[in-house]
């Protein structure tokens, strides 16, 4: 390997000497020819005749000075070789560094790609989050309708049911009248003698029926005024429920308007990243191009070696070839300076690559940031659907409520509010409920009662005409003795138009029809009284109460 090499350094000095040998030819040519014939008597006298020097230690005096000079310049050029040797490994060891961070910098735009394909990913799953909440919040609100349309037609359908209700027992309560007439009729042949002694048997059971019921109808109106304030209070309720949902609403279009903006900002951060990678790129293609500049330089070093081989080989040809070793120096003066300028571009590019990382790891914080407010703003709309749905249960709920408080609101309207409350379970109201339609119920008996007794009483003194102008004087005296009947019957009719009077028009006024009669009896009812109004209150107020408490929650 040792003697290729040194053929391959012959081989690169050989057009050199081919200079030189050309060099010197010229030069004896330019010297001319020196003629020694006769005319001389020496060589002397030819070489003092033509002003040359004949004293050879005096030539190799200048000769060594030269070489001399020669030696110094080498020496210069060595060092000056040194010096660019340590410039270039200076220049690798820059350019390795360079590298390093370029692959870490290559790493971390790996990095950011993957991440921001993730936040892409993510944001596009909050907004198809956002569209399927749209189509919730728009189901609920055609459910919303869908149910107040569903309330008006139950509301017309119960009005109907009611009215159908009323035809039906009229209808049944004329069939029952005319069968009863007829039975009456028979009846009444054979208990006309009767009726004067159970009359007033049967006033006083009369009265005290109408007295029990009058009662069961001043309990049945303090119910009915405790559900008129139920009722007031859902409607605020209902009221309240309303405006939470309209602040709702304004709270999530707000919500969306800042996610908008967000949205708008993450723009503006993906185009800063496409910046950054273009400027990497950027980068990249200049670091290979002196990638490429440094493996040429490289060449030439190696090729400067080997000339320089060749110059310590034959220094005593330097002297020809000083003007070649100039120019050759002056060539690697421009070759190190265009080294110096690569140099720089390096460090720029290195810069550069450092703002890369900068902007990198702020494009970090930031998708942080944005993921950050995207966890909040799930978390935000998952508050507002269980905010929402809550307010949807309790609109149901008042809708319930307001459906059993409809049947007694109509009754309630021109009814007192009661001053003193009392709590109860849910099965003691439910009971008490029971009880109430219970009374209704009799209640409607009592009239259905009455009224077939009226149309009795008008049939018997159409019979009683008849008999009248049949019997002649008979009939007479008998008509006379059954007035006393009659007139009971009459003050059955007052008494029950007195009471129906009395109770449209308040519940107050009905004790003072008892005072008249009977005050013993009512300083015991109106105790009764008393503890029934203290009664029925406390079922509102729990009704109230368990009703507040899931709207606080």
């Amino acid at each position: 390997m040792a003697v290729s090499e040194e053929a391959l350094k012959i081989n690169d000095s050989s057009p050199k000497i081919s200079k030189l040998s050309e060099s010197i030819g010229k030069y004896d040519i330019d010297r001319g020819h020196i003629d020694t014939a006769a005319p001389f008597e020496s060589v002397k006298d030819a070489i003092s005749k033509f002003g040359g020097i004949v004293d050879g230690e005096a030539q190799t005096i200048l000769t060594m000075e030269r070489q001399k000079h020669i030696q110094l310049e080498l020496e210069k050029i060595r060092e000056e070789i040194t010096k660019y040797r340590q410039q270039c490994e200076a220049a690798e060891v820059t350019k390795e560094h360079v590298l390093k961070e370029l692959d870490h910098a290559k790493r971390l735009m790996v990095e950011l790609n993957v991440r921001l394909e993730k936040a892409e990913s993510q944001e596009a799953q909050a907004n198809q989050e956002d569209e399927l909440d749209e189509i919730n919040r728009e189901r609920n609100t055609t459910v919303v309708a869908g149910v107040d349309s569903e309330q008006l037609e139950l509301e017309s359908m119960e009005r109907e049911h009611v009215a159908a209700r009323k035809d039906q027992d009229l209808a049944s309560a004329s069939e029952e009248i005319e069968k009863t007439v007829e039975d009456l009729t028979l009846e009444l042949i054979g208990t006309k003698e009767l009726l004067e002694d159970s009359a007033a048997l049967a006033l006083e059971q009369d009265k005290l029926n109408w007295e029990r019921e009058l009662k069961q109808a001043e309990d049945e109106l303090q119910q009915l005024n405790e559900q008129l304030m139920l009722t007031n209070d859902l409607k605020s309720k209902f009221e309240q429920a309303s405006a939470s949902l309209c602040s709702l609403r304004v709270e999530r279009a707000s919500h969306m308007e800042a996610k908008l903006s967000q949205v708008v900002k993450d723009c503006t951060y993906t185009k800063e990243l496409e910046e950054v990678r273009t400027n990497i790129e950027r980068a990249t293609s200049e670091i290979d191009h002196l990638r490429a500049a440094v493996s040429s330089l490289k060449s030439e070093v190696e090729m400067e070696r080997t000339s320089l081989t060749t110059m310590k080989q034959r220094e005593g040809i330097a002297s020809s070839s000083a003007s070649s070793l100039a120019a050759e120096l002056n060539i690697m003066e421009k070759k190190v300076e265009e080294k110096t300028v690569e140099l720089k571009t390096l460090e720029q590019a290195a810069k550069e690559a450092k703002q890369a990382k900068l902007e990198a790891q702020m494009a970090r914080k930031e998708l942080r940031k944005a993921k950050e407010i995207a966890e909040q703003d799930k978390a935000e709309a998952t508050k507002m659907e269980e905010r929402l749905n809550a307010t949807v249960s309790e609109i149901k709920a008042a809708k319930a409520v307001e459906k059993l408080a409809y049947s007694t609101a109509k009754a309630m309207e021109e009814s007192e509010q009661a001053s003193d409350r009392v709590t109860l379970s849910i099965e003691e109201y439910f009971k008490l409920r029971m009880k109430a339609d219970e009374a209704e119920e009799l209640d409607d008996g009592r009239r259905t009662v009455e009224e077939r007794l009226r149309v009795a009483a008008e049939k018997v003194s159409a019979w009683r005409g008849k008999q009248e102008q049949e019997r002649g004087a008979n009939a007479v005296t008998r008509s006379f003795s059954e007035l006393p009947n009659l007139d009971g019957i009459g003050e059955q009719e007052t008494f029950t138009s007195e009471t129906e009077e009395v109770l449209h028009r308040s519940p107050v006024t009905v004790p003072k029809l008892h005072k008249m009669s009977r005050s013993k009896t009512m300083d015991s009812k109106t105790d009764s009284r008393r503890k029934k109004r203290s009664f029925f209150p406390r079922v509102a107020s729990f009704l109230s109460r368990e009703k507040v408490q899931p709207l606080k929650e």
